[in-house]
C-alpha cells in the first residue's frame, strides 16, 4: 500500500468521525470540543494527504498554504478561500480557547469545512 493510500485510509476515518460528531445536537462543551478535536485531525490529514497526491502528479509543494493553492490552481478544490481560512482556524485552535470562538468554529465546521473535506475526498476517490 502506498504512502498517498495509507493517508487517504486515515483521511476517510476521521472524517467519517469528524462527520458523526456532527450529526447529534451539539449542545456541551464537550460535544464541541469533540467536533472542533475532530476538525483539527480531518484538516491535518487533508493537507498531507493532498500533498501526497499532489507529489504522485509531480507538484512538489511545503506547507498547507503551497498545497491548498497548488491543489487551488490545479482544479481539485473549488473554494481557495475555505480551505486558507481553515489554517487560520487550525491555528487558532492550537492558541486559544474561548467559548464564542468554539461556538462559531463548530457552526463553520459543520456548514462549510465538511463539505469541502468530502470534496476532497470525492477528488481522490476519482483517482484511485
Amino acid at each position: 500500500m502506498s504512502d498517498f493510500n495509507k493517508s487517504l485510509d486515515n483521511y476517510k476515518k476521521a472524517l467519517a468521525s469528524l462527520e458523526g460528531y456532527c450529526i447529534d445536537p451539539i449542545v456541551t462543551l464537550r460535544d464541541k470540543a469533540g467536533v472542533i478535536k475532530g476538525f483539527e485531525y480531518v484538516y491535518e490529514l487533508s493537507w498531507v494527504t493532498l500533498k501526497k497526491f499532489l507529489a504522485q502528479l509531480g507538484h512538489e509543494t511545503q506547507g498547507a498554504r503551497t498545497v491548498f493553492s497548488t491543489a487551488f490552481q490545479l482544479g481539485y478544490l473549488k473554494n481557495e478561500t475555505n480551505w486558507l481560512d481553515m489554517i487560520i482556524q487550525r491555528n487558532t485552535t492550537v492558541h486559544t480557547y474561548n467559548q464564542d470562538y468554539a461556538e462559531d468554529l463548530v457552526f463553520k465546521i459543520k456548514d462549510n469545512y465538511i463539505f469541502e473535506f468530502r470534496s476532497l475526498l470525492e477528488v481522490f476517490e476519482k483517482a484511485i
